[in-house]
């Protein structure tokens, strides 16, 4: 399995949350599906690494807003994160299109990176 601490060799830190039992109590109903729209690899295998982690199941990612707004119709996850710089429909376009869709659906927006970031480029 692909994880931000295979990939980058640093700490993780999020070994502590296992001694917590940080989301424990909410999963025991049943995993959370998340979609991930961010268009930084790095910032999709971040935040997918630490989701599962913490027991919410990633159902997929995408880079563009289209994308998004597709796989949401395709997957049904109980929750996106949302980058609100995608390109070709930003983050609040991707939102409307979400809640149009679905009430149920739990969208958060989250601003993950910059255009001085440097993206990790998988091979």
């Amino acid at each position: 399995m692909l994880s931000f601490n295979n990939i980058t060799g640093w700490h993780d830190p999020l070994n502590a949350l296992d001694y917590m039992g940080a989301g424990s109590e909410a999963m025991k109903a049943g995993r959370k599906k998340v979609l991930i729209a961010d268009s930084s690899t790095f910032m999709c295998i971040m935040l997918a690494t630490t989701l599962e982690k913490l027991d919410f199941e990633v159902v997929g990612t995408s880079k563009s807003g289209n994308e998004a707004i597709e796989k949401f119709k395709a997957l049904k996850p109980d929750i996106i994160l949302v980058d609100p710089a995608l390109p070709d429909k930003d983050g609040i376009e991707v939102t409307r299109a979400i809640t149009e869709e679905s009430l149920s659906t739990v969208v958060i927006m989250l601003l993950t990176g910059s255009e001085t970031d440097p993206d990790m480029t998988l091979i």
